[in-house]
């Protein structure tokens, strides 16, 4: 960076909020924000994709949020964890994210805590969480292909952004700790009841992703 840039960008920085907002609304057009842009199944302009998202429906606008509590554990969380580190995977999988620390890999499925219109949905006395597939149909056997088993992974990660408003708060929760369905205890149950971010002294969830997996190992 030359002194030249160097010295525009201080001064703009220097500007006040409005003027900002004028110099960015006059150039966005010709700034790529992210490489998505230049994709060819999109080439429009990050403000265009937001403005969408806005227009969308409430199911979509659910879907959205889903992927970007995913995103925010991807890029945010799981690359900072002490021990637990990210490793690259393949296919459509059960699971969001699969950590290792070396010799023991961990897979962890991300879901989003439940809202009820803009507010925090109750249920039972708590927060809750739905864990289940997006997609529905039936398997070859007749029973609904919703549900996870408990053996397709490890880790349950809620962001509790609803709760918190803070995309980056996450409890977590081992999978042989949470309820299974009464007529078929191979399955989770859809509805899980979660407490109060951070969840201190709680005996299923914690807000210590390396807390989860020793409970998980153990």
């Amino acid at each position: 960076m030359n002194d030249e840039i160097r010295r525009l960008i201080e001064h703009i920085q220097l500007q006040p909020a409005d003027v900002k907002q004028r110099i960015f609304d006059a150039i966005q057009s010709e700034v790529v924000v992210h490489p998505l842009q230049l994709d060819a199944e999109f080439m429009i302009d990050a403000y265009t994709i937001l403005e969408a998202i806005r227009r969308s429906s409430p199911l979509i606008r659910r879907g959205v949020r889903g992927v970007i509590g995913e995103t925010v554990f991807s890029l945010y969380v799981a690359p900072h964890e002490p021990v637990w580190k990210p490793m690259s995977f393949e296919g459509d999988q059960a699971y969001d994210e699969l950590l290792t620390n070396g010799r023991t890999a961990v897979r962890v499925q991300v879901k989003m805590q439940r809202r009820d219109g803009f507010e925090p949905k109750l249920y039972r006395g708590g927060y809750v969480v739905e864990v289940q597939r997006t997609r529905t149909g039936t398997s070859d056997a007749g029973g609904s292909t919703r549900p996870y088993r408990i053996d397709e992974f490890d880790i349950l990660a809620v962001c509790m952004q609803p709760s918190t408003r803070d995309w980056r708060n996450f409890l977590y929760a081992p999978v042989k700790r949470l309820a299974v369905k009464e007529i078929s205890p191979h399955e989770i149950a859809t509805m899980q009841v979660l407490p109060e971010y951070p969840a201190l002294g709680h005996g299923v969830w914690t807000s210590d992703l390396t807390e989860a997996i020793n409970r998980q190992l153990s």
